[in-house]
């Protein structure tokens, strides 16, 4: 009769359950308990993995900026809410004239409300970030609730007015006539694209030569 070769052991071989008899219980036992161990240890990786995910999904929302407050648009920055004042002072042959009061809050004086949901406070109060108040001539208000800046022309914008050389408001350059702009005292080709901050002084010019 041809013997048996012994088996052997391969990388996916079950080890076969103790059979039963004296001590086969004890010996079940253990078995029972080295089968659980071996799978504990095979999962240790995939649990070190995921509590690897998990951590770095807590890190990105922890040094995430605040969220966002629209969907693409020109409001969608992180929250911070901010408010301060510029001076806009349009003189023509040395007399002053005064800018409207609400720009951005009448809506005869709105023409363009695509950055009201910037505003502080939301659209309840019916105003665009950068605005004018009644009895503050040549005021101009930026109230924010998002971490955006706001230009000459966001306000020119809203009002519906041209803002530039050849341009601003009701007043047109030509040959006898000329627009400039200083900006704190210096001259300045920014025009729309100059950024308002806090106490900045804008005066425009628009004198006959």
């Amino acid at each position: 009769m041809a013997k048996k070769s012994p088996g052997k052991e391969g990388a996916g071989t079950r080890t076969a359950a103790p059979k039963g008899g004296k001590g086969g219980g004890a010996k079940l036992r253990r078995w029972e308990l080295e089968r659980r161990r071996r799978r504990m240890r095979a999962a240790l990786p995939l649990l070190a993995v995921a509590a690897g995910g998990i951590a770095l999904v807590a890190a990105v929302v922890l040094i995430a900026p605040g969220p966002p407050s629209g969907g693409g648009g020109p409001c969608d920055y992180p929250l911070k809410s901010s408010h301060y004042h510029a001076q806009l002072l349009i003189y023509r042959d040395g007399v002053l004239r005064d800018v409207p009061g609400d720009i951005g809050i009448d809506p005869a004086l709105t023409f363009d409300s695509s950055l009201s949901e910037c505003v502080s406070g939301g659209t309840a109060h019916g105003v665009n970030p950068v605005h004018t108040h009644a009895g503050e001539a040549n005021l101009l208000h930026i109230e924010s609730r998002v971490d955006r800046t706001y230009s000459l022309g966001d306000f020119f914008r809203t009002w519906g007015q041209p803002i530039g050389p050849q341009a601003t408001w009701d007043l047109r350059a030509d040959a006898n006539h000329r627009l400039t702009m200083t900006v704190d005292g210096q001259p300045s080709d920014a025009w729309g694209n100059l950024v308002l901050q806090e106490g900045m002084r804008v005066r425009i010019d628009y004198t006959t030569v």
